[in-house]
């Protein structure tokens, strides 16, 4: 049977999941797959039409369970992870997913912050990468149109919506 992992961490955008997975796959007994968002439990679709969509998270979404799980074959660590955002946001199925892929014994660790700090810095994020050209008021007022015409938006205020809504 190939391995799986045996942690995965779940966490807001912007809330220092980049920064975790630089500190543990430091030590000699963690492996997480190189440049982490692997978003496979999420079973997103890889055809969002959001402003930078098709360079960056369409290009590095695994679909396929055989794929996923070369990741981990032949390691030798003791802890073997897997860190996605969108497993949060993509909460129903990764779920699933992750009770069907995973042992039961899977620890689970989830990284939130301040919704509303979240969102001003996913949105710096965003204007860093020319992937957003609105004020921040702008993106604010267009993210539920951008939902619907793209099925995403852009990340800047769904998820602050999103933990906010629960």
């Amino acid at each position: 049977m190939k391995k799986m992992p045996n942690f995965i961490v779940v966490g807001a955008a912007k809330s220092g999941t980049t920064s975790l997975y630089k500190y543990i796959t430091q030590h000699e007994d963690v492996f997480v797959p190189k440049g982490k968002e692997l978003r496979f439990f999420s079973n997103m679709t890889g055809d969002y039409q959001g402003p930078g969509d098709e360079r960056s998270c369409n290009r590095r979404i695994i679909n396929n369970v055989e794929d996923y799980k070369r990741l981990f074959e032949d390691r030798q660590e003791k802890a073997l992870g897997d860190m996605s955002t969108e497993y949060l946001y993509y909460h129903e199925e990764s779920i699933k997913n992750i009770k069907k892929h995973t042992d039961e014994d899977v620890k689970i660790f989830i990284i939130l912050r301040n919704p509303v700090e979240r969102a001003y810095s996913h949105y710096l994020h965003m204007v860093r990468d020319g992937r957003e050209d609105l004020s921040f008021e702008e993106a604010v007022e267009k993210e539920e149109e951008r939902k619907i015409k793209t099925g995403r938006g852009t990340g800047a205020i769904q998820q602050m919506v999103f933990i906010m809504n629960r």
